[in-house]
């Protein structure tokens, strides 16, 4: 970061150095008709140019090699916390609306780190243009801010609609991810049943909602646009027109005209790319609440043990270490489990009791819908039942360890995703100490 910092420092003072050097050309150069001083200036001009390319090439390479190390550290960080997070929170969410939310994390980092060093410069260029317009001219420094304050005042006034367009556009586009990812999700199903075409219908039509939201919003940027053109444009000739005047007073020389629009180009440009960036700040709030909704969710609770590591079994029952013994010695015991999910009007299971000893078989049927699956997730500790009690190898389903229990169960849902590879590496799922036989 500090490198970047002096790079834009040492570009800020090679900026400034430009419009004196053509002042001098045109004031001096021509006026005397000193080829020896312009072939000077030329050379300096070119050197100047070229530590320009060469200092900017530096500090463009820095802000990417901050950039990407930054986005791959955070979003490492924000993937290990979502991969953690309770069933039920996915459950609630389409996929779409999930990997929306996860792909804030790009915008939120650009803007964290390209804009941020791009607003620092700015803020620089503003300071330091001002600072020379001031020298030259006060009166026509007081219309260049006066200009800089209006467009503030434009950006602000348009800034709570093309807020409600960018939401518009993200709830759009999540929405049609979504229904994107489910129908490669069921392709088979759609093919076999022949909607294809209805579900490709539905499609379109979510496609259509998000390009209207894109137009309506691309719209309101162009409106915007004209606003800052026009309001820009005459600004730019009342200058002119005043520093026209300066000449024809003797007050400003031709040189120190050109040179004076050429820092008040430089201002304005900066005052409003330096606008642009805090609106693009605030604009921010949207990815973040949706990214909120990542990170501020608590993970289960054995996440959030830092001395307990999904590897870790130092300190956990035998059972857990594969002592098969001490293992049969407990059984697997459901006492008086209710449940229900959120939102339920009545509990899924009421008072449910089971004792499954070592050795024991047991199969539970039942009618599609009755609980069958929700009670192999709460033995599993994927849901937490509203009463009563589970001990699985004598753990009992509030311990903050209780997800060991998984490692201990081989588990087949019915709806089990298989994921690229052979059958036998989604059983073993990449774990190297593990041999054919087991």
């Amino acid at each position: 970061m500090s490198r970047i910092i002096i790079f834009a420092l040492a570009l800020e003072i090679l900026t400034l150095s430009s419009p004196l050097l053509n002042q001098l050309v045109i004031d001096e150069v021509l006026v005397a008709a000193d080829r020896s001083l312009l072939t000077v200036i030329i050379i300096a001009l070119l050197l100047l140019s070229m530590t320009q390319m060469l200092l900017s090439l530096a500090r463009q390479w820095a802000s990417i090699t901050l950039s990407v190390n930054f986005n791959m550290q955070w979003t490492a960080r924000v993937f290990h916390h979502l991969v953690r997070l309770p069933l039920g929170w996915f459950d609630a969410r389409s996929k779409g609306s999930i990997n929306a939310r996860f792909e804030a994390v790009d915008t939120i980092q650009e803007a964290l780190t390209t804009q941020v060093l791009e607003g620092i410069l700015d803020v620089l260029l503003v300071i330091t243009a001002l600072c020379m317009m001031l020298l030259y001219s006060p009166e026509m420094t007081l219309i260049a801010v006066l200009a800089a304050i209006i467009y503030g005042v434009l950006r602000a006034l348009w800034y709570p609609s093309l807020r409600q367009s960018a939401e518009d556009a993200w709830d759009a586009g999540a929405r049609e991810s979504g229904h994107f990812l489910e129908t490669l999700n069921g392709i088979l199903s759609l093919r076999i049943n022949g909607v294809t075409a209805h579900r490709e219908a539905a499609w379109l039509n979510l496609n259509i909602v998000r390009r209207n939201t894109q137009l309506r919003q691309s719209r309101q940027l162009m409106c915007y646009d004209i606003a800052h053109t026009l309001t820009g444009s005459v600004v730019s000739a009342i200058i002119l027109w005043k520093g026209a005047g300066e000449v024809l007073n003797g007050t400003f020389t031709v040189g120190m005209l050109v040179a004076y629009l050429s820092y008040q180009m430089r201002f304005s440009s900066s005052i409003s790319s330096l606008t642009d960036k805090y609106f693009s700040w605030r604009m921010l709030d949207i990815y973040n609440e949706r990214l909120a909704d990542i990170v501020l969710t608590p993970t289960e609770d054995y996440q959030q043990q830092p001395a307990q590591e999904d590897n870790d079994t130092s300190v956990f029952p035998s059972v857990f270490r594969g002592d098969v013994a001490d293992g049969a010695r407990v059984p697997l015991s459901l006492e008086h489990i209710t449940f229900s999910h959120k939102g339920g009007n009545k509990p899924i299971l009421r008072g449910v009791s089971l004792t499954l000893h070592p050795g024991e078989v047991m199969a539970i049927t039942g009618q599609s819908g009755c609980g069958k699956s929700t009670l192999v997730k709460l033995i599993l500790g994927i849901h937490i039942p509203d009463e009563g009690t589970i001990r699985a190898f004598g753990i009992p389903h509030t311990h903050p360890d209780y997800f060991q229990v998984r490692q201990r169960i081989g588990t087949v849902l019915q709806d089990d995703h298989l994921f690229r590879g052979s059958i036998a590496d989604n059983i073993i799922f990449s774990v190297e100490t593990a041999i054919m036989n087991e």
